[in-house]
């Protein structure tokens, strides 16, 4: 969060300086609603040359609207609002054409003359001509929108996220209790939601020192973030989507890419894609719906150093149940598969099929080249349980293998020596239809799920889901169109 001190109002020559170009796709609207939470749904617009605020929260944090006209490197204007009925405005009469990003302010409950930020640094962009202005759309929008509205809300993929995970221990006794005890006396889902956001947001701090590389990294699972009451972002969504789902909520764990606050948005196409992330939040279904929720975001909690040192608790709603569109103005979204949903036990549906390719590139161990077959799907490299057991065999991340052939479950057991069986089988060709893997599986005794794919009569599996369970990094090289495994790094999906 930017806190900014009341400054005289800066008008002056400023006004008429030009503005950069902006970065945005070129799409625009005249209007954005940050969240459909009821606690905080308004809506910023231009209406001819005025800026507008409509539906503002009648509570002392939006008593006062500290907005600020900006351009690549001044603020061009500066004004206080008073709203007034949850509506405020501010004329843009004197601006010149030009690129121009809003940011505004509300009163700081913890300084006298203070204002935290809402909205700063390039996240509005606003292009201005002939005394009328646009606000530019999020270059990540029109991928979010594919991406959310191709989701499954069917009752298979709805009970499949309410199974627990590896990192989301719903079923476990604490976090039942936990959950009955924050949603105790609330009959609707969206007010369970609401319930698990804030308690999250309200007691876990972010852990500053883990993210700067400062303190080691623990599983930061529910479990883990429970009980240190911290952790990085996948702590926050694996302890969210915990709760929820103990709560009966069918709950996502999201990854994708974010821009922290006031951080030049640099959309790259790896960026607008979420191919490269480093960031996770979750997605609830209520309502016919997924809601998108960023407990890690609405927290002002920070741990950093040793001690906490902000204990600000649920700072705002601007996360939870975000409206795409400002949602997408910092965080695009991982095009993920749901392979794994018609992959489970319970699966009766007919095999999903996706079209897969031989991964063209090389494969680093600990700085050593390995050769292990692997299939790109969806942008997912995915590899054999056997492949990479034998690789990382004698290592501290070392895994055994085993099939059961009477329970058709496949065991995996950490620490244990891989022992090889001869059962891989190299492919050939470069294209394969690949259909979902339906295949159990055991991790050290418990069910743990896994996105795998059947291809020429062979399960494959996602890296990222194996680096995330038994904790190795995974790098991605682009330039040498290499994948880096480090049995000495933790896994790192997103901070």
């Amino acid at each position: 969060m930017y806190k900014k001190n009341l400054t005289p109002i800066l008008i002056a020559a400023l006004l008429f300086m030009s503005a950069p170009a902006l970065s945005a796709s070129g799409a625009g609207t005249d209007a954005l609603r940050f969240t459909n939470c009821p606690a905080e749904n308004f809506t910023l617009s231009l209406d001819g040359g005025t800026l507008r605020f409509a539906g503002l929260p009648d509570s002392k944090v939006f008593s006062e609207l500290l907005v600020c006209i900006v351009n690549k490197n001044n603020v061009v204007l500066e004004e206080l609002l008073h709203p007034a009925g949850g509506s405020a405005s501010l004329r843009l009469d004197n601006l010149r054409d030009g690129d121009y990003f809003i940011e505004f302010y509300r009163p700081s409950l913890t300084a006298a003359n203070s204002y935290d930020s809402y909205v700063f640094g390039d996240d509005i962009q606003m292009r201005w001509r002939n005394g009328q202005g646009v606000l530019a759309e999020s270059p990540a929008l029109p991928h979010n929108r594919a991406v959310y509205g191709s989701k499954r809300t069917d009752e298979k993929a709805l009970l499949y996220y309410l199974l627990p995970e590896i990192d989301i221990q719903s079923t476990d006794a604490e976090i039942v209790r936990l959950s009955q005890e924050i949603t105790r006396g609330i009959a609707d889902g969206y007010g369970k939601v609401l319930a698990v956001h804030d308690w999250v947001a309200a007691n876990i701090w972010y852990d500053d020192d883990v993210l700067l590389g400062i303190a080691p990294r623990g599983p930061n699972d529910a479990l883990d973030t429970l009980k240190t009451r911290r952790g990085v972002c996948d702590g926050f969504s694996s302890l969210t989507a915990a709760l929820l789902r103990a709560a009966g909520i069918p709950a996502k764990f999201v990854c994708g890419y974010s821009f922290s606050a006031g951080a030049p948005k640099d959309w790259t196409a790896a960026r607008i894609d979420a191919t490269e992330m480093n960031h996770s939040w979750n997605e609830a279904f209520v309502d016919g719906r997924w809601l998108i929720i960023d407990t890690t975001w609405d927290s002002g909690n920070l741990y950093e150093n040793g001690r906490n040192t902000a204990s600000d608790g649920l700072r705002w709603y601007r996360y939870f149940d975000a409206t795409l569109e400002a949602f997408s103005l910092d965080h695009s979204i991982q095009a993920y598969s749901e392979a794994a949903v018609d992959a489970s036990p319970e699966s009766t549906s007919a095999p999903v099929t996706r079209p897969a390719s031989v991964f063209g590139g090389a494969v680093v161990l600990d700085g050593n080249p390995v050769k292990m077959k692997a299939f790109n799907i969806e942008g997912n490299n995915y590899f054999q349980l056997r492949d990479v057991a034998q690789a990382l065999n004698g290592s501290s991340k070392q895994f055994s293998v085993t099939w059961d052939g009477a329970r058709g479950v496949i065991d995996l057991v950490r620490g244990a020596a891989y022992l090889p069986d001869g059962g891989v089988q190299p492919g050939g060709g470069s294209a394969r239809q690949a259909s979902a893997a339906s295949v159990r599986i055991l991790l050290d005794g418990n069910g743990v799920s896994m996105t795998g794919y059947n291809i020429d009569g062979n399960n494959y599996f996602k890296l990222r889901d194996l680096g995330k369970i038994f904790d190795f990094g995974i790098f991605w090289d682009a330039a040498a169109n290499t994948i880096r495994i480090d049995t000495r790094a933790a896994y790192s999906p997103a901070e």
